[in-house]
Parts: structure tokens; C-alpha cells; sequence
């Protein structure tokens, strides 16, 4: 793969994967450059956690990932023997890319909502439902509230502010 296509925010969509994976559930991060793409943690190389991820970019534009080549582990050495003691080095990667029919943002939107409501341990509150900043607030309430702003988002780049709490 030479320069990549993408501009940025670049959302991704993937498979849940790993020792406590649920089958069919759907994850949602971002990317927000060439580097951050290029790169991934040792463990997602070991579960195959890029192979079929759906990319966005703010045009709207979709790749999916249908091939990962592990370049080798990035970083300095003493970075890299802290980060090998915890299974964390990172490692730049090559991706093979098949282009996708477009997604409108609000196609974007209702799958974010849908990650939210997959893996609400990912984007609950605990410190807002535990009260430890006022009082004590309902967890199906705050991830409604979530949901209800990144459906109002304008921009791929709002939905990313939203979520980047």
C-alpha cells in the first residue's frame, strides 16, 4: 500500500475480538492520522482485530480492511522493553484496503449508537454514576444523553469531540 486515501477523523467499525468477545458485537474507534492508522498494538495483531474493519473518512468514503502485514515493532528500545513486559509494543502495520459503497453520516451516527448500546462498558461514566462530581446520575440516562448528542453531530469531526470525552 503506497500513500493512504484516507482524510481524517477516519472512523472504524470492527469485530468485537479477544478472550471475552461477544459474536456479532460491533466496536467503534478513530484514527486521526497516517501514523495512528499505520500502527496497532501487538494484542490486536494476535486477534485479528483490524482484518474486516470498515474505515470512514469525513467524505464519506469506506475502505474495508481485508489484510494486515505486521511490519515489526516501532518505538525506542527502553519504550519497547517496558511496553514487552506488558504485551503492549507497538508494531507499524500495512493494510490491504478493497473500497466500500459510501456511508452518509447519518448512517455513521446510527452505528455509533448502536456500538453504544453493544458495549455500554466502554462509554459509561463511572465517575458522574458514582457521584463523585455532584449528584449520582442514572447510566441508561448518560449513555442516552451521549447518543442523543452524537445524533445531532454535523461533522464526522463533531461526532469524534462528542466521543472523545
Amino acid at each position: 500500500m503506497s500513500a493512504l486515501p484516507f482524510k481524517y477523523p477516519l472512523f472504524a467499525f470492527g469485530r468485537d475480538v479477544g478472550r471475552n468477545a461477544q459474536a456479532g458485537r460491533e466496536t467503534v474507534t478513530w484514527f486521526g492520522d497516517d501514523e495512528d492508522v499505520s500502527t496497532c498494538k501487538g494484542w490486536d495483531l494476535k486477534h485479528g482485530a483490524r482484518m474486516g474493519m470498515i474505515l470512514v473518512d469525513p467524505t464519506g468514503r469506506c475502505w474495508e480492511i481485508v489484510g494486515v502485514k505486521d511490519l515489526g515493532i516501532v518505538g525506542s528500545v527502553l519504550g519497547r522493553i517496558v511496553l514487552f513486559v506488558f504485551q503492549q509494543n507497538d508494531h507499524a502495520i500495512e493494510m490491504d484496503l478493497a473500497e466500500r459503497p459510501p456511508m452518509s453520516l447519518d448512517q455513521v451516527k446510527d452505528r455509533v449508537c448502536a456500538s453504544i448500546d453493544a458495549n455500554p462498558d466502554d462509554w459509561r461514566d463511572d465517575e458522574a454514576i458514582a457521584g463523585e462530581s455532584g449528584e449520582p446520575q442514572d447510566e441508561l440516562e448518560l449513555l442516552d444523553r451521549l447518543k442523543s448528542r452524537v445524533r445531532k453531530a454535523k461533522t464526522l469531526k463533531g461526532v469524534v469531540k462528542i466521543l472523545d470525552r
